[in-house]
Order: structure tokens, then sequence, then C-alpha cells
């Protein structure tokens, strides 16, 4: 058998993070991600709040210190709120 391909250790850490957190965090589709400073975007960043994090807040609308920013689909994703995980 081949080794592992990058397509099975992303389907395999989705399955884990929708077990431990009920899906992928809505940042990981949202354009004002930092990708260079993990836990961090364009509305906090210096940390983003766990609410957010864990989806148990949708930041489609605004929420507490973001400063207006909110979620903004990058264009392509695979999702646009914690509800539409495929």
């Amino acid at each position: 058998m081949g080794q592992p391909t990058a397509a099975y250790h992303k389907d395999l850490m989705r399955e884990f993070i929708g077990d431990v957190m009920g899906g992928m965090p809505q940042c990981f589709y949202c354009v004002h991600q930092n990708p260079d400073k993990p836990n961090t975007c364009k509305a906090y960043p210096d940390a983003i709040p766990l609410e957010i994090v864990a989806n148990e807040v949708d930041h489609h609308e605004a929420y507490e210190g973001d400063g207006g920013v909110v979620y903004q689909a990058k264009p392509g994703a695979e999702s646009t709120t914690p509800d539409e995980e495929k």
C-alpha cells in the first residue's frame, strides 16, 4: 500500500475537527483570516474569540470587539457558514 495522500490527511483532519468542534471553524473560510498569525484576523488582530472559532457565534453579524469587520467568504470557499460544512 502506498503513502497516504494529502487529500486523505485533509479528510482525516476535517473528521477530527468535526468530532471535536462540531465542524471547521468559520474563520477557515473567511477572507479576513491572517495566514501569518494563527487565530487572528483583521477583526481580531490579537486573538479571535473562542466563541467564533468554536462556531458558537455566527460571525456574519457584528460581534463585540470586531470593529465592524465580519465574516466574508473566501472566493471558492467550501462553506459560507458554520452550518453549511460539506
